[in-house]
């Protein structure tokens, strides 16, 4: 049963050390992103400034507008198209990843607790039963 506890035990920790390697990861682009962000915001004041240097200002505005609108459409099609194809080729592996892992700490359990069950059945029995009293009364006084 040990065994399987640390086999548990190591696949929690590679979910884990993935989670927090991904949060690091997403921190890091989030902070990017927000300085790109304002630098963003200062070409585009410097753009509608020199526009409006050399045509009225509600032109300049307009095709600052236009674009901007131009700009966000390109990045939308290639947001929509990237995440399509990484989806195809992360989810695959990683769910197979997961689920063979789960698979053989799942086979590994069932062996180990029949592997004890033939060692000791009466142990068995007596752990059977005193996990039905405690469920039983647990369920006869509800929080």
């Amino acid at each position: 049963m040990l065994h399987a506890l640390d086999a548990l035990n190591g696949v929690a920790a590679k979910i884990g050390s993935g989670i927090r390697q991904r949060a690091a990861i997403a921190s890091v682009f989030a902070c990017a992103g927000l300085v790109f962000l304002v630098s963003a915001g200062f070409a585009i004041a410097a753009g509608y400034l020199t526009l409006a240097q050399e045509m009225p200002a509600h032109l300049a505005a307009l095709g600052t507008a236009a674009v901007l609108a131009l700009i966000g459409g390109v990045l939308l099609i290639i947001a929509t198209n990237r995440r399509r194809r990484v989806t195809a080729l992360t989810s695959r592996s990683l769910h197979g990843m997961l689920s063979h892992e789960a698979e053989d700490l799942t086979d590994f359990v069932v062996r180990e607790t029949v592997a004890r069950i033939q060692r000791k059945p009466s142990s068995a029995v007596l752990t059977a039963v005193a996990l039905g009293v405690v469920v039983g009364l647990m369920r006869r006084n509800p929080p």
